[in-house]
């Protein structure tokens, strides 16, 4: 198999992949760009290969993202981005939805290993997993003010069998008078 086969049936596998992936260079130069990428952001590949990330989002030359993609060439360290603290590495909102809302992403970037400084961002749709979360919280809430009516109405009951068996003693203790 030559290198130019293995690179095309590379570029097939991460279009494949359910998470939207894009490889940079140290200068942020896009190498690849996969089709959920292109789902998401209406960007076809053709258009942003060997253009630079921030020629398409500005917002990726932030500090917040800047500083930490250059530390995951200087460093090789691995960086995440998640939605509570950097909200939106690629600002990119959820299909179908109405109003538009922002996806929640969270991004990882890790340094690809060989010679060439090259990274690997995947970025992973999050949104329907926080709306699930949001409904098992307001189910919990629910369960929990249901719980705490359970208990109150379970502590009233006593009360009133207590009350009843006093009474109920009493009017034992009249009987036999």
């Amino acid at each position: 198999m030559s290198v130019a086969n293995a690179a095309l049936t590379a570029c097939e596998v991460l279009d494949l992949l359910p998470v939207g992936i894009c490889i940079i260079d140290e200068g942020f130069r896009i190498l690849a760009w996969n089709r959920q990428l292109q789902d998401w952001t209406g960007l076809r590949s053709e258009e942003v290969l060997e253009t630079t990330l921030d020629q398409h989002f500005p917002s990726i030359l932030q500090d917040r993202f800047r500083l930490r993609l250059q530390q995951v060439f200087t460093s090789r360290t691995p960086a995440v981005f998640t939605a509570a603290l950097h909200k939106q590495f690629l600002p990119v909102h959820v299909r179908n939805s109405n109003p538009p809302r922002p996806m929640i992403q969270e991004t990882r970037v890790r340094r690809l290993p060989g010679d060439r400084p090259r990274a690997l961002i995947a970025i992973h749709d999050l949104t329907s997993e926080y709306g699930q979360l949001g409904k098992l919280r307001g189910e919990h809430r629910t369960l929990k003010g249901m719980q705490n009516e359970l208990e109150e109405s379970n502590q009233a009951l006593q009360s009133s069998v207590g009350l009843i068996s006093q009474n109920n003693q009493k009017l034992q203790a009249e009987v036999l008078e």
